[in-house]
This record gives structure tokens, sequence and C-alpha cells, in this order.
């Protein structure tokens, strides 16, 4: 094989790699949402992973959509104190999160999990979440 053809080989491989891996979220890189007074913040959050990559999820809290979390994404929302279903539509089953006002809560999406949404300590989500851009 000579140089041009490699080169032709290597150039339709990454490219044929690349989209596989397309769809990844594209925004502002992470950062902390201002709370408003008597409000609470939830994260969610996907770290990026080849697995499932190309996959987007409608992010659900309560009955209300609020975007797609995307692959290397997060989505931020303010809520009302008290109990809020969030899930992701298809994948995932509803986790129940009872929320205090100012306070902000992280949860992760698991894609080597089976789709799994867990709830994550601060200190824990921040090193993961900084890594991460807004899904638009």
């Amino acid at each position: 094989m000579n140089r041009r053809s490699s080169l032709w080989t290597l150039t339709v491989l990454t490219c044929a790699l690349g989209a596989g891996c397309g769809g990844g979220a594209s925004g502002p890189a992470f950062r902390t949402l201002p709370g408003a007074p008597g409000e609470a913040v939830i994260y969610v959050y996907r770290p990026a992973s080849f697995a499932g990559g190309g996959t987007s999820l409608f992010l659900w809290i309560d009955q209300r959509t609020h975007g797609r979390l995307l692959n290397g994404g997060y989505v931020a929302q303010r809520v009302a104190p008290g109990a809020h279903r969030v899930w992701l539509n298809p994948s995932s089953t509803a986790l129940a999160l009872d929320v205090a006002p100012g306070q902000s809560y992280f949860v992760r999406h698991g894609v080597m999990d089976g789709g799994s949404l867990q709830v994550v300590a601060t200190a824990e989500a921040l090193g993961e979440i900084r890594a991460l851009r807004y899904s638009e």
C-alpha cells in the first residue's frame, strides 16, 4: 500500500469513528447555575463514553421535559423545594429526589450501569462535571 492510499484509509477510518461519537454536547463549558432564592438546583450529567455515545436522551423532571442530555454533557435546572422525579426518556427508571432550598444536587447518568441515574456527592460530581459541556 502506498503512502497516499494509507492516508486515504486513515482519513476514512477517522471519519467513520468520529461519526460514531458524533452528537456530543457542544455548549459552553461547565459553570454553576446561580440558585434563585427559595429554590434548589438539580444538575443531571452524562460523562463522555464511546458506549452509547451517539444516543440522545430527553431529561424529565416531574412531568416536564428539560431538553436533551447529550454524551459528555450536563443540564442544570432550578426547582422548587420538595419531592421531584427525575428520569431520562426512553431509558431510565425515575429517581426520586427530595430537595431543599439553596442546595445543589448532582445526578449522574451511567451508560455502563444500564442507564441508571444516581445521586453523586458534590465533591465527586464537581470532579467529573468540570470536563463536560452544556447540552444544547
